[in-house]
């Protein structure tokens, strides 16, 4: 399954119906902790690093180089995954 990322305005979405699941994720915490959203009435569970938070995302991408990462908005659509992964750690 190729693993996709959402990004918000404030952070990265790591979504469990996209394989995504905290053990996976805590191998590339480098501080802090993640915070698991869940919205009622949705089956949409997804993880964000919480504030001060951060993860070694050149690993993340190495480890998984056909991520996609989905960008905000159109400004972001130029934007490399790196720089915009970094641009949602703390």
């Amino acid at each position: 399954m190729n693993r996709i990322i959402t990004l918000s305005n404030l952070a990265a979405r790591y979504y469990k119906r996209y394989g995504w699941d905290l053990d996976t994720l805590n191998k590339y915490l480098t501080k802090g902790n993640w915070l698991v959203q869940n919205f009622l009435y949705h089956d949409d569970e997804y993880y964000i690093l919480e504030v001060g938070a951060r993860i070694d995302v050149k690993r993340l991408l190495d480890d998984y180089p056909d991520v996609n990462v989905i960008s905000y908005g159109e400004e972001e659509r130029k934007t490399s995954r790196e720089d915009l992964l970094e641009s949602r750690n703390w």
